[in-house]
């Protein structure tokens, strides 16, 4: 399991590029509710063998992201970081 700590990025734009591509192009089009739209996020990053950790003070903070292998992760961030729009 691969670990990525985002407790550091407290604004969604100091975020690395790739995951501000995810969170755009996934969310781009959605139109329900935030229960909805987190479940649209955790099905998308599970195409990919990860986990979002949401904050234990807001379900809306990502305090982690969980990968099951470090490829995984890898691929992940060079599909998104090319990806973006």
């Amino acid at each position: 399991m691969v670990s990525v700590d985002f407790s550091e990025y407290t604004i969604f734009y100091r975020c690395p590029i790739w995951w501000q591509n995810f969170i755009i192009v996934t969310l781009k089009d959605h139109k329900g509710s935030t229960r909805e739209k987190h479940a649209t996020l955790d099905d998308a990053i599970a195409e990919y063998n990860g986990v979002i950790i949401d904050s234990s003070y807001s379900a809306d903070s990502v305090s982690a992201l969980e990968f099951e292998t470090l490829d995984d992760f890898n691929a992940f961030k060079l599909i998104w970081t090319i990806h973006g729009e």
